[in-house]
């Protein structure tokens, strides 16, 4: 299971807001049909303030999808 710090460590950008309600972390590629489906639907519901949205390109994150 992958912990704050784990994120931390992968550049992701945790606040002290995120620590409280749900976060969730949207790991896209540019190519992918999905990923450009369901992140517009995921930005919506950030902006209804549903929950903390974290959104990482894979292609430039690779050690992430990696662990």
């Amino acid at each position: 299971m992958v912990n704050i710090e784990d994120l931390k460590k992968f550049g992701l950008p945790i606040t002290n807001d995120m620590k409280e309600g749900i976060t969730v972390i949207d790991i896209y590629t540019e190519w992918c049909g999905p990923c450009k489906f369901v992140s517009p639907i995921l930005e919506k519901l950030e902006h209804e303030g549903l929950f903390h949205l974290l959104a990482t390109d894979l292609d430039q994150n690779r050690p992430l999808g990696e662990s």
